[in-house]
């Protein structure tokens, strides 16, 4: 139960506050880097909804991550 308020209370700060997110490659084809950026043209126009794309690991607020990854 205590997960699903965690959950919630992660969905409600998401649609109150603007999202910056940090796109790392960890060695994809580039092919998941075209895509995200294509969020940013005008037909998907991920912007209106204060999401940006940010270059600095200390301005982000989420990870996400291309490519394989090894555990």
């Amino acid at each position: 139960m205590e997960s699903l308020t965690k959950s919630a209370g992660l969905v409600i700060w998401a649609r109150l506050k603007s999202s910056r997110i940090l796109n790392f490659n960890s060695g994809a084809c580039n092919g998941c880097d075209v895509e995200v950026v294509a969020l940013l043209t005008p037909k998907y126009d991920i912007d209106c909804f204060g999401i940006k794309l940010e270059p600095s690991p200390r301005h982000a607020d989420v990870l996400l991550v291309t490519g394989g990854i090894i555990l």
